[in-house]
């Protein structure tokens, strides 16, 4: 577990000294990787982004007793601020779509470009204002993790591997096989 990183960019830093950031590794290799938006000015006040999560957990999958989705929620909203302000590399934003609880670590990727800008942390009750952590902070933190956890692989299927294995196993629906 690591308590804190240093941002090593080389830019002033005005963040919170402890970013609430966690990684999960998966029990599965060859998985497609997102792309982090980590190059000075990604992120303008006005840009179209959008955010997938699962907002309420489970609970909006399933609405009026009937399962009606199994993938994320899908928003879409704008870029509303910058923190500290308009900058190269600003250790936050805000956005103006709304959130609720289970959306917290939902990427936050712009419409245009399959490039993810950042990661939804948290949203102010009864108001269309989200706050979102950059991606560059959030490729900080994964080098600072890097140093210090050393991946084990070996036994751990890929995805193609998985996907065929949860294909010929029982009549559940997929989504509680690959859960298991």
């Amino acid at each position: 577990m690591i308590d804190s990183f240093v941002v090593e960019n080389g830019d002033p830093y005005y963040g919170d000294p402890t970013p609430d950031i966690a990684f999960v590794q998966l029990k599965v290799r060859e998985v497609p990787a997102l792309t982090l938006a980590t190059k000075h000015w990604s992120w303008r006040i006005g840009m179209s982004i959008a955010t997938a999560g699962f907002a309420m957990g489970t609970d909006a999958l399933a609405i009026y007793g009937t399962l009606n989705s199994v993938t994320p929620l899908l928003r879409h909203g704008i870029v509303s601020s910058l923190f500290p302000f308009a900058c190269p590399t600003p250790h936050g934003f805000t956005i103006d779509t709304a959130s609720q609880g289970g959306q917290s670590g939902s990427p936050i990727f712009m419409t245009d470009q399959p490039i993810v800008v950042g990661i939804l942390h948290a949203g102010f009750e009864n108001a269309n204002v989200t706050i979102g952590v950059t991606s560059l902070m959030l490729a900080e933190a994964f080098k600072a993790l890097q140093k210090t956890i050393q991946y084990e692989f070996e036994g751990i299927p890929t995805l193609a591997e998985r996907l065929a294995e949860v294909k010929k196993s029982s009549n559940e629906p997929m989504w509680e096989r690959l859960s298991n």
